[in-house]
């Protein structure tokens, strides 16, 4: 229903205006829809965190992947989800989250620190410090910029 109402619109807007005034409304409604999926993507972080502090990480990781739907480019999504990735066992799994962080802002710091963490967990020291030396180099606070 609301596409056919928008395509109306726009058809209207054509026979009364021109086409200028169709790209501006199509490029008002792109801007509209990032908005909500912005909110939305926040909406679902926030969510997610309630819910791995519940423990109730099923959900969390739940909310943490439609908060990625709606916006892949928030590195603290991913890191969110390698936690939980971590907590319930799947180091490998939150490896892969924390690099996907990584890959979206090279200096996600928390990122960092916590595959240097998963790394130390699972035996791979040599990857743990060469992460962690990274962290401590890149980090104006050192640790406490983990917070």
């Amino acid at each position: 229903m609301k596409t056919i109402l928008l395509l109306l619109i726009i058809i209207f807007r054509v026979e009364m205006y021109g086409q200028s005034s169709v790209d501006s409304t199509l490029d008002q409604h792109t801007s509209l829809k990032n908005a909500i999926d912005t909110i939305s993507a926040e909406l679902h972080f926030k969510i997610g965190k309630e819910e791995m502090q519940r423990t109730n990480y099923s959900e969390a990781l739940k909310h943490f992947n439609s908060a990625i739907e709606k916006d892949s480019l928030k590195p603290d999504y991913y890191n969110a989800r390698g936690t939980v990735h971590g907590l319930l066992g799947c180091y490998s799994c939150a490896i892969v989250e924390f690099e996907k962080a990584m890959s979206v802002d090279p200096k996600a710091l928390k990122a960092l620190f916590n595959r240097g963490s998963t790394r130390y967990f699972i035996g791979d020291y040599m990857g743990s410090i060469i992460d962690l030396t990274r962290f401590i180099e890149l980090s104006p606070q050192g640790c406490g910029s983990i917070s």
